[in-house]
């Protein structure tokens, strides 16, 4: 075997399973308000669950450019650093690569940045030519810049294959050829860094598109992975989308004929773990989390087929940042963990009321309702509103757990919105009682991160042990206040022990 294939192998084992936890990886996307300071944050939570390795989407897209002899050049928007080129007086202010790459290296984790995205739809081929040209500038630009970061490993086919074009079209699939040509031209820019791409598998077709049995993907897969001589192979395991996808049932069938193709040609192949849940009326980006049951289930049933498996996608499904589901994200981060349970909220009272203007509702209750404090502006949905009458009063809220209960955390989601006037709370004091009016310190916090310009989510958590029915945020803030969620972490004595989990350590 070559020393380069081989010293490829070693770094993909290294880091494939390395994780105490399953996912080992995530993909990466730029859609958040998250400032330095909070994607710092997130590399926190990351690290949290043993995630060692970042698949950044996309590094920017191009445009249509008549000035250009291909037709197109690199747009400005959405590019992550501030590349030659692009006109200076376009470059983006922030560069985001270095921000990502720098916190890599402190972490000890894995990069591998996606390649451009079309101006248009991609598979028609019109922009192939351009697409080639700019991926090798944009590649050999970010080895000279950015090639001494540790964390940099490797690169990411960005756009997405479907295996059953690659049965119709045969192989003079142009798309193959297409990721061919990338995957040969980054091993000329750097042989040592690793070339990766995701792939879609459907069971059932749909119009002009055929259906792939698990026998027919094992034989495209091979003839695929000859032309494309990749690193890793990423198959998307479709559960959290479904639409025509192999059912939970079917994925040990699918995933053993892949592992056979990729064995063949020394691809290290790993399950992209779909952690969404599809919904009716919702875009692809706003998609809920899925349940901890079936993520579960979708590990277990193509663990003896793969190297390992990335998340889609941390940022949005597991991230108590997320932005639109910051409820049900954060819960699903604490289940795959096994951390303390959830101590649900029998009622709570305002010592200090809301606004007339942003009320809470009776039922259900905005801050104990569990449904989340997405993005929804704050004119609406689960936000509570409290306004500063420039006396400077903190706000007083008293919940009942019910009964007795051993506390370890009790958190409050946050947001700001320097925009509107709305800010963090300076400062989150916490007390608990057994009786309700003997009050005990179980803790403070002042660790809330800078306010953002734009919209952006934060919970305020204070941790500790203490036994009581009775808890109390006091928040002192400035301006405008906004509350999403109030939760309360620990065990109930007389909860029995729950079985242990495929997640736990």
């Amino acid at each position: 075997m070559p020393l380069k294939k081989l010293a490829i192998l070693c770094l993909l084992a290294c880091c494939s399973l390395a994780a105490a936890y399953p996912i080992h990886g995530t993909f990466l996307n730029f859609y958040r308000n998250l400032t330095p300071e909070l994607w710092a944050l997130e590399f926190q939570y990351m690290r949290a669950v043993d995630i060692n390795t970042l698949v950044v989407v996309s590094v920017g897209h191009l445009r249509l450019d008549v000035g250009d002899p291909s037709g197109f050049s690199i747009a400005s928007d959405g590019l992550l650093y501030p590349s030659d080129l692009v006109p200076s007086s376009e470059r983006p202010a922030r560069d985001l690569l270095e921000t990502i790459l720098t916190l890599a290296d402190q972490n000890g984790m894995t990069v591998y940045l996606g390649s451009l995205q079309t101006a248009t739809d991609w598979t028609d081929g019109t922009e192939f030519s351009a697409l080639r040209t700019y991926n090798q500038r944009v590649a050999s630009e970010v080895i000279q810049r950015y090639g001494h970061h540790a964390s940099l490993r490797g690169w990411y086919f960005a756009q997405e294959l479907w295996m059953n074009w690659v049965k119709k079209y045969g192989a003079g699939y142009n798309c193959t050829s297409l990721l061919a040509n990338w995957a040969a031209d980054m091993k000329s820019i750097d042989p040592a860094r690793a070339t990766t791409a995701s792939v879609v598998v459907k069971k059932n077709g749909r119009g002009t598109m055929p259906g792939l049995t698990a026998d027919e993907l094992g034989a495209w897969t091979a003839s695929f992975l000859q032309a494309a001589r990749l690193d890793i192979l990423m198959p998307q395991d479709g559960i959290g989308a479904r639409q025509g996808a192999p059912s939970l049932d079917d994925l040990p069938q699918y995933f053993a004929a892949m592992q056979t193709a990729a064995q063949a040609t020394n691809t290290s192949l790993w399950s992209a773990i779909e952690t969404f849940t599809a919904k009716s009326g919702l875009t692809s980006d706003r998609y809920p989390p899925g349940p901890i049951t079936r993520i579960q289930d979708q590990i277990s049933r193509v663990s003896p087929y793969v190297s390992g498996y990335v998340s889609w996608i941390f940022g949005d499904d597991m991230s108590p940042q997320a932005t639109y589901y910051p409820v049900e994200a954060s819960e699903l981060n604490r289940q795959y963990q096994i951390a303390d349970d959830l101590l649900p909220l029998i009622s709570y009272q305002f010592v200090s009321p809301p606004s007339l203007f942003y009320p809470d509702t009776l039922v259900p209750s905005k801050l104990s309702d569990r449904t989340g404090g997405g993005y929804d502006g704050f004119l609406r949905g689960s936000w509570v509103g409290f306004a500063d009458d420039s006396s400077y009063l903190p706000v007083q809220i008293v919940g009942d757990l019910g009964s007795l209960k051993t506390i370890r955390s009790v958190r409050a989601l946050t947001q700001s919105w320097i925009a509107s006037g709305i800010y963090h709370p300076s400062q989150m004091d916490i007390d608990v009682s057994q009786d309700g009016a003997n009050w005990t310190p179980f803790g403070s916090t002042n660790a809330f991160p800078s306010d953002t310009e734009d919209f952006a989510v934060m919970w305020g958590e204070v941790t500790g042990s203490a036994s009581a029915r009775y808890v109390r945020w006091t928040l002192t803030y400035r301006d405008w206040l906004f509350l999403a969620e109030l939760e309360v972490t620990g065990k109930d004595p007389t909860d029995k022990p729950a079985g242990r989990s495929l997640f736990h350590r």
